[in-house]
């Protein structure tokens, strides 16, 4: 966490506690509980951030119900996924007590393990996704960013992209306007 001084970009010398400021009130402006010279021009500061990317691939099968063509039929793919997780700040996790990660690997990984063990991996997307996501590439991205965003900490922002082939993927990520 930034001090206020450092979020302000003045020196210390500028700022004065409202409590200390009872017989300098004259040339000062209050600023978030802070008393700050009316001369000194506020700044913005850019807050850090951490920018976390992992990728990972599954193999499974699906179709797509009601498709007229060859992916209304049964079929594979190896999927490529790429998670990316972006923070303003430092986290803990369920391994880890202490705030040094964006997100912890193991909650951005989670769809390479093997279905019986929670992931996509080796199965039949038909029969795993609930029935509001349809088994596009599209809905897909949605799926993994949707439990992903429930397995990370609040506040960290995620996009997903899905490849289904080498040279094609879609990608999935927060709302601009929730940042």
């Amino acid at each position: 966490m930034l001090s206020i001084r450092t979020q302000l970009g003045i020196v210390k010398s500028e700022l004065i506690c409202l409590i200390y400021v009872s017989k300098f009130l004259n040339g000062w402006k209050v600023h978030g509980g802070v008393k700050i010279r009316s001369d000194v021009e506020l700044k913005p500061v850019p807050m850090p951030k951490w920018k976390l990317t992992t990728e990972f691939t599954f193999d499974s099968a699906h179709y797509i119900k009601d498709y007229d063509g060859p992916c209304g039929r049964m079929h594979g793919h190896s999927y490529r996924v790429q998670v990316e997780a972006t923070s303003n700040q430092l986290h803990s996790s369920e391994y880890c007590p202490h705030p040094v990660m964006v997100a912890d690997f193991r909650s951005l990984r989670w769809a390479k393990k093997d279905v019986t063990k929670g992931g996509l991996d080796h199965g039949v997307l038909n029969e795993i996704l609930p029935p509001e996501y349809e088994t596009t590439a599209e809905m897909i991205a949605k799926y993994i960013y949707d439990v992903t965003k429930k397995r990370v900490p609040e506040g960290v922002r995620l996009k997903v992209r899905v490849s289904e082939t080498s040279n094609s993927w879609v990608e999935y990520e927060d709302d601009e306007s929730e940042s």
